[in-house]
């Protein structure tokens, strides 16, 4: 599984698809850009976006910097299927 950030209707958003190739699947609603910042252990995506965010613009970038090199840290083995229900069934 793969998620990354794309504007296909408005806004960025952050969407899902299987490595081997399928549909996207859109995983963020938001007024604001959404951009795809990595996983966590447990297989849930970690997004950045400014929608609920007070603060500049400055402390939010260093603050997505840390959170990426945290991630770079400690690689995180992403999980061959999905953790959420198929849909598309």
């Amino acid at each position: 599984m793969v998620a990354f950030s794309v504007q296909y209707e408005g806004p960025t958003e952050v969407y899902t698809m299987p490595l081997a190739g399928g549909l996207p699947v859109r995983r963020t609603f938001s007024a604001q850009t959404s951009t795809a910042v990595g996983w966590t252990p447990d297989g849930k995506i970690i997004y950045s976006t400014q929608e609920y965010s007070t603060l500049p613009d400055a402390q939010l970038e260093a603050a997505v910097k840390y959170l990426q090199e945290e991630i770079r840290k400690e690689p995180v083995e992403v999980p061959k299927h999905p953790p959420y229900p198929d849909k598309r069934k």
